[in-house]
């Protein structure tokens, strides 16, 4: 092979490096349109419903998809044309697809439990700096792609964590009769709601209270004495 003749062998990367700039451009800019369609909700807005994998959620998918593929093209162009110049960028944009390609991926909503009747109801967490804010939704069908928020459970009625304790396995639970609707996490049945009337049955337990382990237990107790009068909690 002629010296100088590597680049010849491989225009496709040639060009995948030249264009390499644009095309970390381009899945950034996806990206930031992502976070600006989904400002109002990182702001505190409660929409009243949400698609499952909403628009803001694509784009930057679509953004991490090109940021995910430009990295790998860089990565063999650097190997087949000895151009190791391309590293920092290739290091640089491929952490951060690594960090945060599981939370980009994934639709934001889980721990679901469905009802015979009652439709699904999916939990997801409230963009807060620091508290960690349960939000519950109902949709007619599991496969559902709209989602209605659940007006008796707003954040402000149920309980969440504000120094991250009782968070494990967070999941919600029906009773047998599908008419009181549980959310289970840290080990404890946390927040019961009454889905005929739309009232929280449930304590309201504050971060600060003295003895907050026994208050878990004892609210927890109470919880699963209102399941066992509407039949019990259905299997999860």
């Amino acid at each position: 092979m002629r010296p100088g003749g590597t680049d010849e062998s491989y225009p496709a990367l040639r060009w995948i490096a030249r264009c390499r700039v644009l095309l970390y451009a381009g899945g950034w800019l996806l990206v930031g349109l992502s976070v600006f369609i989904g400002a109002p909700e990182l702001a505190g807005r409660q929409p009243e419903w949400v698609y499952r994998i909403g628009p803001d959620r694509l784009l930057a998918q679509a953004g991490f998809c090109l940021l995910a593929a430009t990295v790998g093209a860089m990565v063999l162009a650097s190997l087949r044309l000895r151009r190791f110049r391309y590293l920092p960028g290739i290091v640089l944009n491929g952490l951060v697809v690594a960090f945060v390609a599981t939370a980009v991926f994934s639709s934001g909503f889980f721990g679901e439990v469905c009802g015979q009747r009652k439709g699904c109801y999916f939990l997801s967490i409230a963009p807060a700096p620091t508290d960690t804010i349960y939000e519950i939704w109902r949709a007619p069908a599991w496969w559902s792609p709209v989602l209605v928020r659940l007006k008796a459970a707003e954040s402000i009625h149920i309980n969440y964590s504000e120094d991250g304790s009782y968070t494990s396995d967070p999941h919600l639970l029906l009773s047998n009769d599908e008419q009181i609707l549980v959310l289970a996490r840290g080990g404890y049945l946390v927040d019961a709601i009454d889905l005929a009337s739309g009232r929280v049955l449930s304590d309201f337990i504050g971060w600060g209270e003295p003895d907050r382990d026994a208050l878990m237990r004892q609210n927890s107790d109470a919880i699963a004495a209102i399941a066992a009068s509407h039949g019990g909690l259905a299997d999860r």
